[in-house]
């Protein structure tokens, strides 16, 4: 047994036949067509016919001395042909007839081919004089055509069309029609012979022959010329013999023993596919193209070469026959492949069994099928037996039919069954019986036989002996069953009249019978017959439930449907097979959208393979039987990722979730739910939840929703839990789905048809519930028609509408007589009575229809009135009424305007905010002169340019005109205005208004003419264009003023203009000249201001700030730093600290922002300015430590301080005493007392100085505190050093203390972005309210403490700043 491929098996020796029946020497053999018959010819010139299994069948003596050359049947199988050497006869014989006949060729020379027509009855006969006979079976005419060839005919062979291709000594192949009219000739290279076509399914046209004995032609029948040389290795020797088989392949055997496959496709690859030395010498072979296998025989060998995809030899199938059977010279195959047969040189002719031929039978989950001609076994598809050795029933015959039951087996042929028990382990034969007529069909349970013969059933125990049998139909009715089956307590069985019927077997009574349209064909049932698909002779396909006497045909059922199987593992599965596909169905037998029967579904198809038949299905897997005869298991398409799942016992993601989806397909919803379980993922959840629903697995659906966390559809389900009956649980679902009209019909069928009209009033359906209700609660009639009525006026149905409101209001009534007055009918009535004013007004009823709606007293109502009259009735002043009424005003004064009623339109004008009412109004009162209520009309509707034109043109308020364009911004207001300016001769407010206007050249105008030019550039600000700042700069450099003329040539953007009329300004305009300068980038202006600045156009040097401003506005921040670090300088050295200190900030702050390094010098002169500035604020602080550390910073670089050496040391030397800094005091004391110093000594600090230097007393400094430094935490230096012992880096500085700045308390200026000390940086500023390196207000709230780590990486980037080079020049 195999499992997804096929495995032969081994040849078996079928008969054989002896040298006596041919006279020793070389034996001609030729199997019938269909494999009926073997004919043979020996030396004894008897041609010899035997069946199948060897029985001789027919003896044909041959007439002359000569020996057979040739043994032929036609296409048919009907007549065998046989050529004899010497003779011009043909011996014919008739196979049906058993008869034979001779056919007189008439010709005197050799006959050397006989060739029997591959499409028509012709038999062509070839000459060794190259001339050639048509003979037809047929008409028996003969056809003579003279000189086909010029020398002997070698070979021929017919094509599909029917042409005739032959080869001959004169190395010439022709192509004949099947008259013998010759179509085509080509010359080949040499000899030819071995001409043959192979069989295609698309009706090919291609040939081959041998050439020279060594090369193969393929050539097209149709254009024969040319052609393709397949050319073999010279170590091959001659070819021997070639077959075509598979699409397009040649086999080749050799005189050397060599055996080749390679392809004959015209371009495809010259790659030998197989080539082998099989023998010493040559060899004969045979191919058979429905097993896909060669065999090869040379000398006593036969050898097997698989030729499927992996084109091997199978030793395991090689036989080696008796020395006195002599050398094999000849072998051939029957057309299916069943049996091999070989001649020898002896004279012996033998047979082998080479594969079965196909017959099985199922039985629940066991399976029987042919192992030999003369044995069977029985299998199990049971997972935990499927190593158990198959039992074997040996039989005596080779049977056409078989069945299985669960303990017997029964097989036969014809009118004979022999039934085996299965129950001995040698499965003997129980008991034979022969029936009045040939079997079609044998069908076995546990305790009965039902046979199928002529159109009845005859049913019978399994006792030997029973002759006490039922049959169906009875004698008085038709014997026309075409099909039955049969399961453990029913016997069914089909007719040609289309009728179904179940025999209860216990009591052999008729219990149910389906009538079918037409005629039954096939039956299929599930193991209890409880569900049945037949097929009928339109070859339709229907499942059927006896349950319900109910057949539903099945979706897509295979029109060539030979076979259904339901699953043995899973009763819901079908497998239904054609000859090429297996088709798979579901079947549900609850679902929502079948009414409690279920239905059939297909899920998928699978391929199958080609020589498989179909046993039966098990769990996923169709158990089939080969052409050979071997078992194979075929896994479907729709069960693959379960069967691989289940072989491994679990897989990846993707092949997890292909097995979920599997699952569901075939509603195995406990096994999808443990898949879902384990790839965890909501979309399966849902798809379950949904899969479930539909099949009425409500307890299922309600866990997958809850893992799907969908509350409401858990809380929903859960309601339905307790629904026992199937119709409207099923109706509920549908509802839950969607399908309202599945609903409905599953709603009225079950206990609770109410449910149909609630569900039709929930959705608004008021015609279904209309209609429901009449039958099911006509108390509700009067609500659903007014809910009706509402909905035809929607879709204008007006007339029905109001007949219903009507209805609905006289039920209302009605209704309310039999209510208290606290009954909720008076709503329903209010409704009802609005509907009838409405419907009455569409009717056309103008008149009663407004009376109605104003009874009604409701202001929707009226306004709904109101809309009718206006828009469809023409009523306006009616209209108009109701609307007011309806407290819809804007659409009353609408009206009122529209009918020039503007006595009803004023009353209503203060509770309008519609503009465009508001205007129309506006101009009515316009035109009536009333031109404050127009301007207020129009200033309310926002119609600027009309309140303007009415202030200006009629009201005379031109001071309230100017305020309203000023506030507005209206252009054709302003022109008004300025137009009205102009005309009053108010220039300056004209300049205004014209610009307001967009009339720039009239303002200009204005401007120009009356000298108010500045009321122009006034107005004109940033917004102006190009032009009007060109006219501007014009108009102020004829009037000589450079300034002005400079400025507006600059938002001209003529730059070199301005530039030169800023420097005719002097120092004065240097602003405005280097933004100018830095706006235009210019080397040549750049040249030209630094020419002014340098003096070295008027000899007079500027203030080097300027410089520093230039560069600063170019962006070359190099040369502004370098500019900076000497204007500093100079500030610093007539003291102007604080300026200095300003200077060097704004740089550091300008080049840090620009990502420019900033200069150690820079960086280094800040550090000392900020240093000295600190010292005030801390010293007033008390922190005089800190503050003497600071000024011993400074007066170790006091010659950058030349203007206040003294002071500062003298400050110097008096905090370090006050600080016990002794040896700092003592040092810079020593230095006050050098005599450049000591006479510019306050007289008050000259003593207290000379004692510290006469009498030091200790001369040693507080130690220092040491912290560790940002960039080495095992670093420790001096608060007051700046420089890390280890990395060597500067360590950036505290702008509150001047110490350096630690990891652990440092924050950052929320206004300069310098580092300080948390706790100091946040007193100071309590203190001093203003940080003390950018002087800027700053707010406690703002100081945020920065992580270590984020002090680090502060400190960090200061490193890579200093240590980057510039990125801008």
């Amino acid at each position: 047994i195999a499992a997804g491929g096929v495995t032969a098996t081994t040849m078996k020796k079928l008969f054989a036949v002896s040298p006596k029946s041919h006279g020793r020497g070389s034996v001609t053999v030729a199997w019938h067509p269909q494999g009926s018959f073997l004919a043979t010819c020996g030396k004894n010139r008897v041609v010899n016919v035997f069946n199948r299994q060897g029985e001789e069948h027919a003896e044909i003596a041959l007439d002359g001395s000569g020996k057979c050359t040739g043994l032929e049947w036609d296409k048919d199988g009907e007549m065998l042909a046989v050529m004899q050497e010497k003779s011009p006869v043909i011996k014919l014989w008739d196979a049906n007839q058993n008869s034979e006949s001779s056919l007189d060729t008439g010709v005197k020379e050799e006959l050397t081919l006989i060739c029997w027509s591959a499409a028509g009855p012709q038999l062509a006969i070839g000459t060794a004089k190259g001339n050639l006979l048509i003979y037809n079976k047929r008409t028996l005419k003969k056809q003579s055509i003279a000189g086909k060839h010029a020398k002997t005919i070698t070979s021929g062979a017919w094509s599909s069309d029917n042409k005739l291709v032959l080869a001959s000594a004169d190395r010439q192949v022709t192509i004949s029609n099947a008259d013998g009219d010759a179509l085509a000739q080509t010359a080949l290279k040499a000899e030819g012979s071995a001409i043959q076509i192979p069989a295609r399914g698309g009706g090919g046209s291609v040939a081959s022959v041998v050439s020279g004995g060594s090369t193969l032609l393929v050539f097209d029948v149709n254009q024969p010329t040319g052609g393709t040389e397949l050319k073999f290795s010279p170590t091959y020797g001659k070819v021997t013999s070639y077959r075509w088989f598979g699409d397009g392949l040649v086999a080749v055997a050799f005189d050397s023993g060599y055996f080749v496959v390679r392809s004959a496709e015209v371009g495809a690859s010259t790659e030998e596919l197989f080539s082998k030395k099989l023998f010493a010498g040559a060899a004969s072979l045979a191919v058979s193209a429905q097993t896909r296998r060669a065999a090869v025989c040379s000398g006593r060998e036969i050898k097997i070469v698989d030729l499927d995809d992996e084109y091997r030899e199978m030793e395991d199938e090689s036989m080696l026959l008796d020395s006195e059977d002599g050398d094999l010279q000849h072998v051939t195959w029957t057309r299916d492949g069943q049996v091999l047969t070989v001649s020898s040189s002896s004279g012996a002719v033998l047979s082998f069994l080479a594969c079965l031929p196909p017959l099985a039978i199922a039985h629940g989950a066991s399976y029987m099928y042919l192992t030999s001609l003369m044995e069977l076994s029985v299998c199990s598809a049971l997972p935990d037996r499927k190593g158990d050795e198959p039992r074997r029933v040996r039989i005596g015959m080779e049977p056409t039919f078989a069945a299985l039951g669960p303990a017997h087996a029964a097989v036969g042929m014809n009118n004979q069954v022999f039934f085996h028990s299965l129950e001995a382990d040698d499965c003997p034969l129980a008991f034979e019986r022969e029936y009045l007529g040939t079997v079609d069909q044998v069908i076995l349970n546990a305790d009965f036989v039902a046979v199928l013969s002529e159109g009845r059933v005859q049913v019978h125990t399994l006792r030997e002996g029973d002759d006490g049998a039922q049959i169906f139909p009875g004698k008085d009715e038709s014997a026309d069953v075409t099909c039955m089956c049969m399961s453990r307590d029913f016997l069914v069985y089909g007719t040609a009249r289309g009728t179904i019927s179940y025999i209860f077997l216990q009591e052999f009574a008729l219990i149910n019978e389906y009538r079918h349209e037409c005629g039954i064909a096939k039956l299929f049932p599930n193991d209890s017959a409880t569900r049945l698909v037949f097929v009928d002779d339109t070859a339709a396909g229907f499942l059927y439930n006896p349950v319900v006497d109910l057949a539903r045909p099945i979706p897509r059922f295979p029109p060539a449907a030979i076979r259904v199987m339901w699953d043995s593992a899973d009763w819901g599965v079908l497998v239904v097979h054609d000859a090429k596909v297996l088709s798979v169905y579901v079947y549900s037998q609850h679902h929502v959208s079948d009414e409690g029967s279920g239905g059939v579904k297909p899920i998928g198809q699978t391929k199958l393979q080609p020589g498989l038949t179909p046993i039966m299905a098990y769990d996923g897997t169709v158990i089939s039987q080969a052409d050979n005869g071997a078992i194979v298991h075929v896994p479907l398409s729709t069960h693959d990722a379960i069967l691989k799942v289940a072989a491994k016992g679990g897989a990846a993601g993707e092949t997890l979730r292909k097995c979920f989806h599997q699952n569901l397909e075939l509603l195995r919803f406990t096994r999808a739910w443990e898949v879902a379980k384990l790839l965890r993922d909501q979309e399966l959840y849902l798809k379950l939840a949904r899969a479930a629903l539909l099949n009425l697995d409500v307890a299922l659906a309600e866990r997958a929703y809850r893992e799907q966390g969908d509350a409401c559809m858990v809380l929903t389900l859960s309601k339905l839990r307790a629904i026992e009956d199937a119709n409207l649980l099923a109706g509920h679902i549908a509802l839950t789905f969607e399908d309202y009209s599945r609903a409905q019909e599953l709603f009225l069928v079950s206990t609770r048809p109410i449910a149909a009209l609630e569900m039709r009033r929930d959705l608004l359906h008021w015609e279904q519930a209309l209609k429901l209700a009449k039958t099911l609660a006509p108390e509700q009639v009067p609500y659903i028609s007014c809910e009706f009525a509402q909905q035809l006026e929607f879709r204008e149905e007006y007339e029905r509408a109001l007949q219903m409101y009507t209805a609905g209001l006289n039920a209302a009534e009605a209704l309310a007589s039999r209510f208290d007055a606290r009954g909720g009918d008076s709503r329903l009535a209010h409704a009802c009575a609005v509907g009838v004013a409405k419907m009455t007004l569409r009717m056309g009823d103008a008149g009663r229809g407004a009376q109605l709606a104003l009874e009604t007293g409701d202001a929707q109502c009226c306004r709904e009135c109101a809309d009718i009259l206006d828009t469809v009735l023409k009523q306006p002043q009616d209209a108009a009424r109701l609307y007011e009424e309806g407290d819809a005003p804007e659409k009353a004064v609408k009206i009122y305007i529209r009918t020039k009623n503007w006595v009803a339109a004023k009353p209503l004008m203060g509770r309008i905010s519609a503009p465009k009412l508001l205007i129309e109004y506006a101009k009515a009162k316009e035109i009536d002169k009333a031109y404050e209520e127009a301007a207020a009309a129009y200033e309310k509707a926002n119609d600027v340019d009309s309140v303007v034109r009415l202030l200006l043109s009629h009201l005379g308020k031109a001071q309230r005109a100017f305020a309203v364009v000023r506030e507005s911004k209206s252009s054709q207001g302003a022109l008004l205005v300025a137009r009205h300016c102009v005309s009053a001769g108010d220039s300056r407010n004209a300049i205004e208004f014209f610009l307001l206007a967009k009339r720039a050249e009239d303002a200009f105008e204005a401007a120009s003419t009356n000298d108010h030019m500045e009321v122009f550039t006034a107005a004109l600000g940033a917004d102006g264009s190009p032009s009007d700042y060109k006219k501007v700069a014009q108009y102020y450099e004829e009037r000589g003023d450079p300034m002005r003329a400079g400025e507006f040539w600059f938002l001209f953007k003529d730059y070199a203009k301005a530039l030169r009329l800023f420097l005719q300004c002097g120092e004065r305009a240097v602003r405005q000249a280097t933004e100018v300068v830095g706006r235009a980038r210019s080397d040549t202006l750049t040249h030209q201001l630094i020419d002014f600045l340098m003096g070295e156009t008027d000899g007079v040097p500027k203030d080097p700030n300027y410089i520093f401003k230039l560069y600063m506005a170019l962006g070359n921040y190099t040369q502004a730093a370098k500019t900076a670090i000497i204007i500093a300088r100079q500030e610093q050295e007539v003291g102007n600290y604080r300026v200095a200190h300003q200077i060097l900030f704004d740089t550091h702050r300008e080049l840090s922002s620009q990502r420019i390094r900033v200069p150690q010098e820079l960086a280094n002169s800040l550090m000392l300015l900020h240093s000295y500035v600190l010292v005030k604020p801390l010293s007033k602080s008390g922190d005089h430590m800190t503050a003497a550390r600071l000024l011993c910073r400074v007066a170790r670089s006091i010659s950058r301080f030349p203007a206040h050496v003294v002071p500062i040391l003298t400050s110097c030397v008096i905090e370090c005493h006050r600080a016990g800094l002794r040896e700092s005091a003592f040092e810079f004391a020593t230095t006050l007392m050098r005599p450049e110093y000591r006479e510019q000594l306050q007289e008050g600090f000259r003593r207290k100085i000379e004692n510290i230097v006469r009498k030091p007393g200790d001369k040693t400094d507080a130690e220092e505190a040491e912290t560790p430094s940002p960039f080495d935490s095992a670093a420790r230096l001096p608060e007051s050093e700046l420089e890390c012992p280890s990395t060597k880096n500067q360590i950036p500085y505290c702008v509150a203390t001047g110490r350096h700045v630690v990891t652990s308390d440092m924050c950052l200026c929320p206004s300069c972005g310098f580092p300080a000390s948390y706790a100091v940086f946040t007193q100071l500023i309590q203190t001093e309210g203003v940080c003390q390196m950018c002087m800027q207000q700053v707010q406690v709230k703002d100081i945020v403490k920065l992580e270590p780590a984020e002090a680090q990486a502060f400190c960090l980037r200061s490193v890579q700043r200093a240590e980057r080079e510039p990125g801008r020049q």
